[in-house]
Formats: structure tokens, sequence, C-alpha cells
């Protein structure tokens, strides 16, 4: 198989399931999967770009102005976590295709609108959260670099690794911030492993085992612009995975599938219920990412085997059915699930 492609490579017939594979050894396929973090020639930059940001901020008397694009289940939350925090920041544009719940739910001094052009030509808006469909991050977060807003956007930041590049570079010319949403590098549980890895009691990380089971399951209306299951959920692990081991990836095999029985095909909407990435990393160790759409639960919890012991990521809500991924992750979310 040609590096980088992905291929049919399960059943020679043209029946469901259909599954997938991918096989590489190029890091720069992390892309295909949905991967989207900074370069890191860009993380110094943007770590600078960052202190004078707060410094400005804190020079200033006026809290710092947002504009919400897309007010579905992300945008909500972003929404909620800035009411909580309203001191520092004010949020000055609400802006969705269909506004109905925005203009019922506006807060005090916002307004809503269909068109993001009316929250760019405002001088009160410093920030664009992004939290559209993962289709259209790409020419919002560009609109936005190029209206001298700062950028916050959902993951995965977009969907091809030369507009990943290429957004980088435009915000670094702007002079601007452009910082993708994953949460789970916030999460209490992540962080404390973080911090016994770093810590080296347990010594050299041999590998890893990652278990993550999406619920509630989505609606349609959300599968079909989702990206499907690796920009959609793996992408998350990927992210987390890499920064907590700190270990560059050298290559990658990844396989997706759905089942073939009639409830599940009309169900998946043509996307993938089921994954597998296996990554091998530079200083050897192997690490297997498995994740599912399926579950009557959200389950996550991750083992990473080192030199004297295991550093776990344990599921909290182990055994406890109808836990949705936001039950799980609340904590990540500041003013939300902690202080």
């Amino acid at each position: 198989m040609p590096d980088g492609e992905l291929q049919n490579i399960a059943r020679s017939d043209s029946k469901p399931p259909v599954r997938l594979g991918l096989l590489s050894t190029s890091a720069e396929d992390l892309a295909v999967l949905g991967e989207a973090c900074a370069p890191s020639t860009d993380k110094d930059k943007q770590e600078q770009m960052r202190l004078e940001v707060a410094a400005d901020h804190c020079a200033r008397s006026e809290p710092l102005g947002f504009a919400i694009v897309g007010m579905g289940r992300a945008g909500k939350i972003h929404l909620d976590v800035l009411q909580r925090v309203s001191a520092d920041s004010a949020v000055r544009w609400l802006v969705d295709t269909s506004p109905e719940w925005s203009i019922a739910n506006c807060p005090g001094g916002a307004k809503v609108t269909t068109d993001i052009t009316d929250a760019l030509r405002d001088a009160c808006v410093d920030c664009v959260i992004v939290s559209t469909p993962t289709p259209w991050h790409a020419s919002v977060i560009r609109l936005a670099l190029e209206a001298g807003k700062h950028v916050f956007a959902e993951k995965p930041l977009c969907c091809d690794a030369a507009e990943v590049r290429e957004l980088f570079a435009l915000a670094e010319r702007s002079g601007r911030l452009l910082h993708t949403a994953y949460n789970r590098r916030s999460d209490p549980l992540i962080e404390a492993a973080l911090a016994e890895l770093r810590s080296n009691v347990k010594g050299k990380p041999l590998g890893a085992t990652l278990v993550s089971r999406d619920f509630p399951y989505p609606l349609p209306s959300y599968l079909k612009v989702s990206g499907n299951i690796f920009k959609d959920c793996v992408v998350h692990d990927l992210d987390y995975l890499t920064w907590l081991l700190d270990d560059a990836v050298v290559a990658l095999r990844a396989t997706a599938s759905t089942g073939d029985d009639p409830e599940a095909l009309v169900r998946a909407c043509g996307m993938w219920e089921y994954s597998e990435v296996h990554l091998t990393l530079q200083s050897g160790a192997t690490c297997t990412l498995v994740n599912g759409r399926v579950s009557t639960s959200y389950e996550h919890r991750l083992d990473i085997y080192c030199e004297h012991g295991v550093v776990r990521v344990p599921n909290p809500h182990e055994g406890t059915e109808g836990v949705a991924f936001s039950d799980r992750f609340a904590a990540s979310h500041p003013c939300t699930g902690r202080s």
C-alpha cells in the first residue's frame, strides 16, 4: 500500500462493511487522521505572543471582546465559560446560520448575526472562537486572522495538512494568536499522569494502550460534517498522548470499519464506528489507540507502560451507564468543572 493512502484492505467484494487502512512511515501522515497542532518550530513564537497578549490585557481596563462563530454543542460550552469569567471577558457577537437559539439566549450587551463580517468589523472584538462544523473551520479562521483577530478554534484546526501550515503562517504574519482547542490537556487526571511521567519515578515509557468509546451517539446531521471518527474523536487522543509522551511519531498504521448489520449501516450514515491506530515513536515505544462510537456510556482510559510500572489515566465512571463525554471532561473547561 502506498504511504499515506487510505484503501479498502479487508474485503475483495463491494458489500459492507468497508474497512479502511493507512500504512505509513511518515509522521506527516498524522494529518490524514486529523492531527492539527501548531508546527513545533512555531511554538516558541506562539508562547511569546501569548505573553504579549496577556501583558496588553493587564494594561487596559476593558475586558477582552469575543465573537463565537457556530452556536452548536461546542459554541454553547464556550458561551457558558465566558459568561462565568465576565470580569475578564465580554461576549460581543454570536454568529450562527440558524440564529433562533442565539436570539433567545443572547447575553446582555451581545448581538446576534448570521453574517460573520458584522462581528469582524467590530473593533471591540479581540478574539474569535470558531466552533462551526469542521469543514468550515479553515475559511472562518482565515477571515478572522485577516481581520486582525486572535483565534481560538475547535479541533481539528482543519482537514488539510497544507492548510494547517498556511493558517499558522498567516497568524504569524498577522501578529495574532491561533490556538486549537484540545481540552484534554487541561483534564486533571491527564495532568496528573503528565506530572507522574515527568517525575521519571517509573522510568522510560515503553508503550501505551488507550481506549475511548464515545457517548451519546451523534445525530446524523452532525455525523455528516464531523470529519469522520479520526478527525472527530481520535484526534483528541493523538494530540494528548503524543504530548504526554513528548516523543515524535515516526510511523503509524490505522484501520477503521463499520459493521454490515442494517441497523448499524443506517445509524452510521456512511461513517466509521470503530478504529485502531498503531504508532511507532522515535524512542522505539509503541502505542495503540482504540476508538468506538457504540457504547452505553462514555469510556476513556489510558495505560502507559514504563520501565518500573504503569502510569494510568483511569476511567472515573467505570460501571456507570449514561455518562456523556461532556460529563467526563467537564473539569477540563475552566469555570465549569473546576475553579
